[in-house]
């Protein structure tokens, strides 16, 4: 999940699904654990646009100069998920804008979702 805010505060929402699920890498197979728990789903600052601002429990972003991308700590890599989020007013007053889609790791980060495409929303 991504999301790209130029004003608006975004709050990550709950993510479903979850498993266990083999992976063969390198002629290697190793199990590799899916999150679950929504609790440990946020907002990657360290996968996101500097331009960014991240609350203390990283689980809301914000920006103001224009469309930037943030991404969860978790990504999907198939299957049936949804995700949700809470687009909050802006604190200052303004009329904000909010994008909210997927990315995969190649999406540039200095713009909306949606810009490339590596992203959709």
């Amino acid at each position: 999940a991504s999301g790209s805010s130029k004003g608006k505060r975004v709050r990550s929402g709950t993510p479903t699904g979850g498993t266990s699920k083999s992976v063969r890498s390198n002629k290697k197979s190793y199990q590799r654990q899916v999150a679950s728990d929504a609790a440990s789903l946020t907002w990657n600052k360290n996968d996101s646009a500097p331009q960014l601002t991240f609350s203390k429990d990283f689980l809301t972003v914000s920006g103001d100069r224009g469309y930037r991308m943030a991404r969860a700590v978790q990504g999907v890599r198939s299957g049936h998920w949804y995700w949700e989020c809470e687009v909050l007013e802006p604190t200052d007053g303004t009329n904000a804008h909010v994008r909210v889609g997927w990315a995969a790791r190649n999406a540039q980060l200095q713009g909306p979702v949606g810009y490339d495409a590596w992203s959709f929303g």
